[in-house]
């Protein structure tokens, strides 16, 4: 079956979920044993109920809005604010995070979670507890997907509402839910949640995959396999052997824990298995290709969430041509000039429109296609990509005192935009700027930057603060900018 029918298999499945009474079950409390038993009796009901979680992670409330293009860039300060002190715009980007508006916005976010997380722990038990159901195969495929999964949600939880961990690693703050349990799990702090509960998934869900990821010899798979079946195929839409290698890092990079996150990021960098099966996005398919595209450099992306509706964004968040400015979100008129000094690099030229004094986000524009011939890359929200392990350990090598290394991962990516390389000579400060400027060109709309600011513990200002036409005005580091407040349905229920 050819990539034209993905659409079709991705909403059978959500199809399945509904009409078979499976929408029941992801709102799934533990007392309802019957109902996950029935689920889990055949190989088709764990696949089911495993699309159904993933499928959770599109919602507006987690990544199909507020942690990839919402919210989460207005704090990154990617748009103007306006000047309407109630609109979401204003309150996110000036992290008015008590306005009741985002508080209730804060609480969908901890609860869709968490309750995401639970779904993911109900199916990790019925893995276990269904004898004869699965194969090893099988077993190891889901267990893997879905303690990475667990483990990249409290993974986001922990970088929104936890402490700086290079200020404050030992408070208590979030949850870690690894069961059905239906209680009030302890909050633990940042220390302990990476190193006694994330790690030791990210490693368990590794080893899992590691034999049988089928990502790690046939690449991306947009098709079924030769027994009609799909599970083993679009890899890129489950957090998979190379994903999961990256998360590692992450998580490893967000404690400054230098030399394992830099190990982590080279099984990326330095795997010439990824670079054959997952190349670098080729321009001569992209550029002035105004038919289909591929803007989010599909090839590229480690992990990413099927949005049949990804369209709509641009519609109703970034077209220029059809919105006003109350409306839209855009940077201020003449930013993306200073972001792009080289117009040549491919971002510029393939996902920003030019609309007279100011530039549009177009990374999410509707892909046009036949009907025979509908690609992956035009429903696509992407979460991880290759680049940023280039960028881990460029800034791995860094802080490791090797600057040639590090100019060197940095310099990958640069010439594989199109941009201008960071000169062998560039010092310390010129490298810090230019990977921070990296941040904001690669993941513009994907959930990374804020979070890059934070790590760091960085103003947010000049050529890094698309907020604002002030280039001199910044946003200086603070717990009240970084560190949002425990939300009150959390609170209420200790």
């Amino acid at each position: 079956m050819k990539t034209n029918n993905i659409f079709s298999i991705l909403l059978l499945a959500c199809a399945t979920l509904v009409f078979s009474g499976c929408s029941d079950w992801l709102d799934y409390t533990p007392k309802d044993k019957t109902t996950a038993e029935q689920q889990f009796s055949t190989r088709a009901g764990f696949y089911t109920a495993v699309n159904g979680v993933y499928n959770r992670l599109a919602s507006t409330t987690l990544y199909g809005n507020t942690l990839s293009y919402g919210a989460i860039d207005l704090m990154g300060q990617r748009y103007e604010a306006g000047t309407n002190q109630y609109s979401p715009k204003y309150l996110w980007s000036g992290f008015k995070y008590t306005n009741s508006t985002l508080q209730s916005s804060l609480n969908y976010v901890w609860q869709e979670a968490y309750q995401t997380i639970l779904n993911a722990n109900v199916i990790l038990q019925g893995v276990d507890e269904q004898k004869g159901v699965l194969s090893d195969i099988d077993k190891n495929l889901i267990k893997g997907d879905l303690l990475a999964l667990r483990a990249f949600l409290h993974f986001d939880l922990l970088r929104l509402f936890g402490t700086v961990y290079s200020k404050d690693s030992q408070t208590p703050v979030i949850p870690y839910n690894d069961s059905t349990d239906p209680k009030a799990y302890d909050l633990l702090s940042s220390k302990e949640i990476v190193y006694d509960h994330l790690l030791p998934d990210l490693n368990a869900a590794e080893q899992c995959l590691k034999a049988v990821d089928p990502i790690q010899t046939n690449g991306v798979t947009e098709e079924n396999n030769d027994d009609n079946d799909n599970y083993r195929s679009y890899r890129q839409m489950r957090l998979n052997y190379f994903a999961v290698a990256l998360l590692k890092a992450r998580v490893y990079q967000w404690a400054g824990d230098t030399d394992n996150a830099l190990l982590e990021a080279q099984k990326i960098t330095d795997n010439e298995d990824v670079k054959r099966l997952l190349p670098f996005v080729n321009p001569d398919k992209l550029l002035g290709n105004t038919y289909n595209p591929d803007r989010i450099f599909s090839t590229e992306v480690l992990f990413g969430v099927f949005n049949s509706e990804r369209s709509d964004i641009y519609k109703n968040v970034f077209d220029g041509a059809n919105l006003n400015s109350t409306d839209m979100y855009r940077p201020y008129a003449g930013y993306i000039e200073k972001l792009f000094p080289n117009q040549a690099d491919y971002r510029f030229q393939s996902q920003w429109i030019h609309n007279g004094s100011y530039y549009n986000f177009s990374k999410f524009k509707e892909v046009t296609y036949d009907a025979s011939a509908s690609p992956l890359f035009a429903v696509l929200m992407p979460l991880m990509r290759i680049s940023e392990a280039y960028y881990i350990a460029a800034d791995c090598m860094k802080k490791k005192g090797d600057m040639t290394g590090a100019v060197d991962y940095l310099n990958v990516i640069l010439n594989k935009r199109g941009a201008t390389p960071l000169a062998a000579s560039a010092s310390a400060s010129e490298f810090d700027q230019q990977l921070k400027l990296e941040y904001l060109r690669e993941f513009w709309g994907e959930g990374q930057i804020f979070f890059m600011f934070k790590r760091t513990f960085s103003s947010i200002g000049g050529v890094y603060n698309g907020n604002i036409s002030n280039q001199w005005s910044s946003v200086n580091p603070s717990a009240t900018v970084y560190v949002l407040p425990t939300p009150s349905s959390e609170k209420e229920n200790r």
